[in-house]
């Protein structure tokens, strides 16, 4: 009876008493925590943005015991910066033993800089080993800054729509009550865009950098940039153009308020497309290549001397087939289609339209010199232009452009090659050689593999072994997969999760070794015993997505590759 009480109420028992030792130890730490007391103090009311001020940090030993091994350590957030060391965020401090009643304080001085949301919270951590007991403790304390948000006002004008190579106008004005100098800290109005944009005028002209100018030159209070330009584009493309005012701290800039507008490009009278007559998006070593550049004229009034050109740039091309009735500049690598070799550029009526075209190579091989000279990519920029400016455009003249750019796939390959004697894999084999029927004579088989000019993954490499040929699980890789055996299909299967471009051909091949036991059967004398079926590979181009395949031809005891063997030597004897 009483042992069949106590198997009921153990259980409960253990339970409560560890209850009241999480409770007890609790209240311990938190008595011994409770005497250590951490502050910050900060200025009163809002900080100013760029400004210096100071930052109190304090640790007070107010408990009964000494503590060890003091440390603290101050965490600025993002919107703070030590004016000493801005790249800094932790500040860490050895402070050593405590003992009771000590008082540790230090300023130090820190910066707000412009952020979303004007509140950044500081945390002072202290950590320490109570003299009492052998615990390391730790307590944290975090104090808000409030910074005082500016008022500034910014305005950016620019057209929704454009044509290519129209002039545009770009005005961005402001308005600002930050002081615009103060020694800590400069105000600066900037204006991003795309480099394409060519610039005719600018006003006014920045003292600085092309895009930047510092509010103490234009104006302290409000004032206004202007800026002229033009770019060229293709029909339907876009792009925009960002104004920001900036303040410069410590020397880095940090955006205060930005603006940005969106222009989209008006499809242009004359209509041109650059296209590759397969369609293809990847293409291949030593693959012929048909470009096509259609144009049309849009416009209600004939365009006149109409000129094409296209600039072909990529290390895959092989200028040596180019075939083309353009003119050819072999040192810009650019082809030009006027009047001069086409007479119907000469005048295009409306809705009149026609095409000029190219062909050339891919190169057999690849340029690679490094294990960076990877995904290589044909690119050709193509533009046409024409003196006549359709009304009421007021552009100088009518152009449109296109481009193109294909990948060029990598390069999977593998060699197979079956060995009896093997040094180098340090794997001893035995048996009769040349085979003998019924006797069992073991062979090592190598996949090697190579892959050039792109980064593989999922990389898959089996074979099937022959009748009579069994897998005794003796493997070796200078990779961290070895090959399987799948005892159902008979294959031998080598995965790997990536292969790093140009393995193989700048460094070492990836290689798998696997030992297989023969016994050759009476049918097979005189002949070479069939070991290893095709051998299959195929992996993922990370590249350009492709699928890419290899194979190796069947493996048999004739030994090609073992410089030990003599011709003849792997026929089967009865």
């Amino acid at each position: 009876m009483n042992s069949s009480f106590w198997k009921k109420v153990r259980i409960p028992f253990f339970v409560g008493l560890l209850i009241l030792v999480l409770v007890a130890g609790f209240f311990l730490y938190e008595r011994l925590r409770g005497g250590v007391d951490l502050a910050i103090q900060l200025p009163d009311g809002e900080v100013e943005l760029g400004e210096p001020f100071d930052m109190e940090i304090t640790l007070a030993n107010n408990s009964a015991n000494a503590l060890r091994n003091v440390r603290l350590e101050l965490h600025l957030p993002e919107g703070l910066l030590l004016a000493d060391r801005p790249d800094e965020k932790i500040i860490s401090r050895g402070i050593g033993d405590m003992g009771n009643g000590r008082l540790h304080r230090e300023t130090v001085k820190v910066v707000a800089v412009p952020g979303e949301n004007p509140n950044y919270t500081a945390k002072l951590v202290a950590y320490y080993v109570p003299a009492s007991i052998s615990a390391n403790l730790q307590k944290t304390e975090e104090k808000e800054t409030r910074v005082r948000k500016p008022n500034v006002l910014l305005e950016l004008g620019a057209p929704e729509r454009i044509f290519s190579n129209e002039e545009l106008e770009i005005k961005t004005s402001y308005k600002n009550e930050l002081e615009p100098e103060s020694g800590n800290y400069s105000l600066e109005l900037k204006l991003n865009y795309p480099p394409d944009l060519d610039i005719i005028s600018r006003e006014p002209i920045p003292n600085g950098e092309n895009n930047n100018w510092r509010l103490a030159d234009i104006g302290l209070r409000e004032g206004s940039v202007t800026v002229h330009g033009n770019i060229e584009l293709p029909d339907s493309a876009s792009f925009n153009v960002r104004a920001e005012l900036v303040m410069r701290i410590l020397g880095k800039e940090y955006p205060v308020v930005s603006a940005t507008k969106d222009i989209a490009i008006n499809p242009s009278p004359l209509a041109f497309r650059v296209g590759l007559g397969s369609g293809k998006e990847t293409v291949e070593l030593g693959e012929e290549l048909i470009y096509f550049l259609q144009y049309k004229n849009n416009a209600n009034v004939p365009l006149e001397d109409v000129v094409i050109s296209a600039q072909l740039t990529g290390e895959m091309f092989d200028f040596g087939s180019l075939e083309t009735n353009g003119a050819a500049d072999v040192l810009t690598d650019t082809l030009v289609w006027s009047p001069t070799q086409i007479k119907d550029l000469e005048i295009l009526e409306p809705n009149e339209e026609g095409q000029v075209s190219f062909a050339i190579k891919v190169r057999n091989d690849y340029p690679v010199q490094g294990v960076n000279n990877k995904n290589f990519v044909l690119k050709v920029g193509a533009r046409i232009e024409s003196p006549t400016v359709p009304p009421p455009l007021t552009i100088n003249k009518t152009v449109n452009s296109g481009k193109l750019e294909t990948k060029v796939a990598g390069k999977l390959a593998i060699e197979a090659g079956v060995f009896f004697r093997d040094a180098a894999a340090k794997i001893v084999n035995g048996g009769p050689m040349p085979p003998k029927v019924g006797a069992p004579t073991k062979f090592t088989i190598h996949w090697s593999l190579s892959n050039a000019a792109t980064d593989l993954g999922g990389v898959e490499v089996k074979a099937k072994l022959e009748n009579g040929v069994s897998f005794t699980g003796k493997v070796k890789s200078n990779t961290n997969s070895l090959p399987q055996f799948d005892p159902v299909t008979r294959e031998v299967i080598w995965r790997l999760e990536r292969i790093p471009a140009n393995s193989g051909v700048i460094e070492a091949k990836p290689e798998a070794i696997f030992q297989v036991e023969a016994v050759p059967s009476i049918s097979l004398v005189n002949e070479y015993m069939p070991l290893l079926s095709t051998t299959e590979l195929r992996g993922r181009d990370e590249f350009t997505g492709a699928e890419l395949r290899g194979s190796a031809s069947p493996l048999t005891t004739r030994l090609e590759k073992d410089s030990t063997v003599q011709v003849g030597d792997g026929l089967v004897r009865q």
